[in-house]
């Protein structure tokens, strides 16, 4: 189902507006803003970074990869996709103000409901069109049982506050469940059911038993990887043991994966330009780090580590997944089906500062976080490093933004 390409540069502006706001935010620790209230602003830029710009990204490439040109199916998703804009929009006026107030508690608990009317529309549809043995269906309907599961996590939130909770551990774990099925559920399962369309459509031959042991692995990997969240309350080793065979069998899943791409090598060559190819290539990078760090953090004094410097370690983590992987896929899959385009030099300089800042703030983070831990020593200058890297960040999706609205192409699709 073809979607305007305005829907995708108005979620992009929920990326500029989150960026924006991690720049504010590391402006704090340098020269605060008395008007600004950092855990306020912090909500604000998770939020709308998750919600506004990935959410409605993979809201659109699934629609558009999965769903037919039908009237009636246009016209109920795009109802759909204005009320997620109107819950983006008010969590945006509110959690600058209030934090997790009234009104941010609204919207964000409007769009769980409305992200279960998505789910249960999209689950329907997919499967009433789609031959089931297809292993991008398989993704795509998993990615949705998780979207659905990640919300059991903001939840228990207010049961844990009531109860006067809020300090203990129980809160963190709910953060932790969220974020966890999430990142690791919802966006690694939708992006890997939009990737075998992809390879589907072009016609790359794919092994259906390995294609299927690929979901399984996966599949049966995710609930436990949520064990490696909780490895800093210091749980028994047979805990360990769990998560490290899950984030073991993703691991496996990952090598087979990148066997079918070597053995397709040629055919994708054709098919994806080379600019759009080194971001895919990126994006794969950034994926295998994660599994890597995933199947590392079963180590105890590693995830001691990561839990005594989580400021620098998670931070550096959840960028990892959100800018190096998603954010980056997503800017070469909308290339590939031409909503964004390579075609000019400001929309290539724009990633790539984007991406050259991505890429120092991940070292400096994790720099810190080894020498914290390991030294009780510092970077020199790192709050001044953090919030120019942040800048160059800004800057490149800002250049990429302009290029992509002031450039019209006959490529494009409208």
């Amino acid at each position: 189902m073809n979607f305007n390409r305005n829907k995708l540069l108005f979620s992009f502006t929920f990326l500029l507006v989150a960026a924006l706001a991690g720049v504010l935010l590391r402006l704090q620790f340098m020269h605060p803003i008395g008007m600004i209230k950092y855990k306020y602003l912090l909500h604000t830029h998770s939020h709308i970074a998750l919600l506004g710009w990935v959410f409605n990204a993979l809201f659109l490439g699934l629609t558009h990869s999965f769903l037919s040109e039908s009237p009636d199916l246009k016209k109920s998703y795009h109802r759909l996709f204005i009320l997620f804009q109107v819950t983006y929009i008010g969590m945006l006026a509110s959690f600058p103000v209030q934090g997790y107030g009234v009104v941010s508690i609204f919207f964000s608990t409007l769009f769980l409901f409305v992200s279960y009317a998505f789910s249960y529309r999209l689950y329907n549809d997919v499967n009433s069109t789609h031959p089931l043995n297809h292993v991008s269906v398989r993704f795509v309907k998993a990615a949705l049982f998780y979207l659905v599961l990640s919300s059991l996590g903001p939840w228990t939130l207010g049961p844990i506050m009531v109860t006067g909770n809020s300090d203990s551990q129980w809160y963190p774990l709910s953060i932790y469940f969220y974020l966890h099925f999430l990142y690791n559920g919802f966006f690694v399962f939708a992006i890997a059911g939009l990737i075998f369309k992809m390879l589907e459509k072009e016609g790359v031959i794919i092994n259906e038993k390995k294609s299927k042991l690929i979901f399984m692995l996966m599949h049966v990997s995710c609930l436990p990887a949520f064990l490696l969240s909780t490895l800093w309350l210091s749980p028994p080793a047979e805990l360990h043991v769990a998560g490290g065979i899950a984030a073991l069998l993703q691991v496996f899943a990952l090598f087979l994966f990148s066997g079918i791409i070597y053995e397709n090598r040629e055919v994708l060559t054709h098919v994806f330009s080379k600019k759009t190819r080194i971001l895919f290539v990126i994006a794969g990078a950034a994926y295998t780090i994660k599994v890597i760090m995933q199947v590392a953090s079963a180590f105890p004094s590693l995830a001691m580590m990561a839990f005594y410097t989580q400021r620098f370690t998670i931070i550096g983590y959840l960028h990892l997944v959100m800018l190096g992987f998603v954010t980056t896929f997503l800017m070469a899959y909308f290339i590939y089906i031409k909503k964004f385009t390579f075609e000019n030099k400001g929309s290539v300089l724009g990633a790539g500062l984007f991406i050259l800042g991505f890429l120092f703030s991940e070292t400096v983070l994790f720099t810190q976080g080894v020498l914290t831990f390991n030294f009780h020593t510092s970077i020199e200058y790192y709050s001044e490093t953090m919030f120019y890297t942040s800048l160059l960040m800004s800057f490149g999706l800002i250049v990429f933004f302009i290029f992509q609205t002031a450039f019209t192409s006959k490529h494009l699709n409208a």
